[in-house]
C-alpha cells in the first residue's frame, strides 16, 4: 500500500511555491492562458511524488477524486458559457441595462452598486448567482455612463463576497460551519462586526471614487416602468433563476432552468434557434460562449488534482502545525491565520480546500488558547475573501468570467477583499487589548 503522507523538505515545499505562483504570475502578467503557467509546478509536483515512492496507480486514484471534487465548477464555468449569452440574445441583459439607468443615480452609481450586490448575496448566499442576476446589467449600465469597468467590477465583486462570506445560505459559509465543528448562528454573531466596520469603509471608499467622477442627473434616456413591463417575457429567466436560489435549487440545476426559460422566450419572440445556437457556442458581443470556456475547464481540472495532491499527501500540514507556537496574543495568531490563508490561497486556488485546511488545522489550537468563533472571523475574513483576488483562483476565474473585467484590473478596487484581512487584525488587537484593560483593573 501506498504511503497517504509525503514529507517535503522546507527547500522542497519553498521551490513548489515559487515555480507555481512564479509560472502563473508570469500566464497572467503576458496575458497566456494559466493553464500553460500552471504546469511548471504542477509537473515539479507529480515528479517530485513520484520521485519520493508514490505510483502512478495511487496519482491517478488521486487526479479522479481531484476533479471530481472540482465537478460543480466545472459545471458552472460550462452553464455560464451558455447561460449569459441566452440572456442576452432575447434581451434580457439589453432591458435590466435600460431598466437601471432609469432608476439609478449616477452620482452614487458605485456605491449604489457595492450595495445593491451585497443586499442580492446576502439573499442569495452565492457570489456567482448574484454577479450573474446583476453584475452583468450594472457593467452595461457602467458603460453607458461612462464608469470605469475596473472600477464598477471592484464594487461588484465586493458587494457579491460580502454574501460569500457572510449568508448563512451560502455554500462556503457552511463548509466553515462544519469544518469548526460550530452552530451557524454562533459563527454568524461572531463575523458580524468585521463585516460591519469593512462594509461601512469600503462604502466610505466607493463613495470617494464617485466623487472623482463627478456624474451628474443628466437624461439618461432610460427605460420608464411601463415601458419596461412591456417586455416583461424577457424577465422571466432572471426571476426563475433567482426563485430557485431561493428555494434552496442547487446553482447548477439553477442555471439549466433559466437557460430553458430563455429557449422558450426565444421560440415565443419568434427568434431564430440557429442564432441562439451560435451565441451559446461562441458567445455574442463579447458576452459568454461555450468554446470561450473550455480552457478555463481544463485549467480548473488540473489545479483540482493539484489540491488533492497536497491533501492527500499531507504535503502542507506539517508546517502549518510549526507555526502554531503562540498561545497568548489573539492578534498575533490572527496575523498568522492570516497569512496562512494567503499562502495556502496562492497553490491551492480553490475555495473549499483553505477552508477546511486552515479550519481543521487551526482549530485545535485555537479552542485551547481562544474559541472556534473567533477562529470563523479570521477566516470568514482572510481565506474567503482572498478566492477573489488571487488571479487563479477558480472563484476570480468564474467571477472575471462573468463580468468581462480582469482579475489584476478589478483588484485593487475590490475594497471590501482586501480590507477584511487588515480589518479582521485590527479588530483582534482592539479586542485583546480590552481584554487586557479588563483584566488589570
Amino acid at each position: 500500500m501506498q504511503p497517504e503522507k509525503v514529507t517535503f523538505t522546507t527547500k522542497e515545499l519553498i521551490l513548489l511555491v515559487v515555480i507555481t505562483v512564479s509560472g502563473l504570475l508570469t500566464a497572467v502578467s503576458f496575458g497566456f492562458q494559466l493553464l500553460i503557467g500552471f504546469f511548471p509546478g504542477f509537473g515539479f509536483l507529480i515528479h517530485k511524488i513520484i520521485q519520493k515512492g508514490i505510483s502512478f496507480e495511487s496519482i491517478r486514484h488521486t487526479a479522479i477524486k481531484g476533479i471530481h471534487r472540482n465537478r460543480e465548477i466545472i459545471w458552472l464555468l460550462s452553464l455560464i458559457g451558455i447561460l449569459l449569452p441566452s440572456w442576452a440574445i432575447i434581451g434580457t441583459v439589453p432591458n435590466m441595462v435600460a431598466f437601471i439607468l432609469s432608476i439609478i443615480q449616477p452620482e452614487h452609481f458605485l456605491l449604489l452598486a457595492f450595495l445593491m450586490t451585497m443586499v442580492i448575496s446576502m439573499i442569495l448566499g452565492t457570489s456567482v448567482g448574484s454577479l450573474s442576476v446583476i453584475g452583468l446589467p450594472l457593467i452595461g449600465t457602467a458603460q453607458a455612463l461612462g464608469v470605469p469597468l475596473d472600477w464598477t467590477a471592484g464594487a461588484l465583486i465586493s458587494g457579491a463576497f460580502v454574501g460569500d462570506r457572510s449568508s448563512p445560505l451560502s455554500s462556503a459559509f457552511q463548509l466553515l460551519a462544519s469544518s469548526l465543528e460550530i452552530e451557524t448562528k454562533k459563527q454568524f454573531m461572531a463575523i458580524i462586526p468585521t463585516a460591519f466596520l469593512t462594509i461601512i469603509v469600503s462604502s466610505g471608499l466607493f463613495a470617494w471614487l464617485d466623487q472623482s467622477l463627478a456624474l451628474d442627473n443628466r437624461d439618461q434616456n432610460g427605460a420608464s416602468f411601463t415601458w419596461m413591463m412591456t417586455e416583461w417575457i424577457v424577465y422571466i429567466p432572471l426571476v426563475i433563476l433567482i426563485i430557485a436560489v431561493l428555494i434552496g435549487i442547487r446553482i447548477r440545476y439553477s442555471f439549466m432552468l433559466s437557460i430553458a426559460a430563455s429557449f422558450i422566450t426565444l421560440l415565443v419572440k419568434g427568434l431564430p434557434v440557429v442564432e441562439w445556437v451560435h451565441a451559446i457556442v461562441f458567445g455574442i458581443d463579447g458576452i459568454g460562449g461555450f468554446l470561450g470556456m473550455v480552457p478555463f475547464i481544463i485549467f480548473i481540472s488540473v489545479v483540482g488534482i493539484y489540491s488533492e495532491i497536497l491533501e492527500r499527501y499531507q504535503i502542507v500540514q506539517p508546517y502549518i502545525n510549526k507555526l502554531l507556537n503562540n498561545g497568548q496574543s489573539l492578534t498575533v495568531n490572527s496575523v498568522q491565520g492570516v497569512s496562512l490563508a494567503f499562502a495556502i490561497s496562492l497553490i491551492s486556488p480553490n475555495q473549499s480546500f483553505p477552508i477546511i485546511l486552515n479550519g481543521r488545522m487551526l482549530l485545535p489550537h485555537w479552542k485551547k488558547y481562544f474559541n472556534p468563533q473567533q477562529l470563523a472571523r479570521v477566516v470568514s475574513d482572510s481565506t474567503m475573501v482572498y478566492a477573489g483576488l488571487v488571479p487563479w483562483s477558480l472563484l476570480a476565474v468564474l467571477c472575471s468570467t462573468i463580468l468581462g473585467v480582469p482579475v489584476l484590473q478589478y483588484m485593487m478596487f475590490a475594497f471590501f477583499l482586501w480590507l477584511s484581512p487588515l480589518i479582521t487584525i485590527g479588530y483582534s488587537f482592539f479586542r485583546e487589548k480590552k481584554a487586557h484593560l479588563a483584566h488589570n483593573i
